[in-house]
């Protein structure tokens, strides 16, 4: 019987979420080689679980430590509505309960959205034949 351990299927949610296991280190400020191919069947403590679930709360704990059921939560999870097309509109967010950290990313991420959308039409429009234009 070949046993899935937490380490693989924290592994396992590094690879769905695209990000490097490096960022992961980082985000959650666990050392590096606590995910290194020969440590990988070794057990992960309770704080370290901790610091997984705090970072990521989408994860569905069961799942983390058992392998039982789904990588993410269903009913309660924070990111189901960026997961889904009822999208709440960043216009409706209140800005009064959010930290000064936050309103500052949310700006930040808005002006380069915009920057991002002018590129795109620049380049669509560059790329467009005179017929189209």
């Amino acid at each position: 019987m070949n046993l899935v351990t937490t380490k693989r299927r924290i592994i396992q949610y590094i690879d769905y979420k695209c990000i490097s296991v490096k960022i992961f280190l980082s985000e959650t400020g666990i050392k590096r080689g606590f995910l290194d191919s020969d440590k990988l069947e070794s057990s992960v403590s309770d704080i370290f679980l901790s610091i997984i679930i705090e970072r990521y709360p989408e994860i569905n704990l069961e799942w983390l430590i058992t392998g039982k059921g789904t990588m993410l939560k269903t009913n309660n999870n924070p990111l189901s509505g960026f997961l889904h097309d009822n999208i709440e509109p960043i216009e409706s967010i209140n800005y009064k309960e959010l930290s000064e950290s936050r309103k500052e990313t949310i700006e930040s991420l808005k002006r380069e959205n915009e920057l991002l959308r002018e590129k795109v039409q620049d380049k669509s429009s560059s790329t467009a034949t005179p017929v189209d234009r």
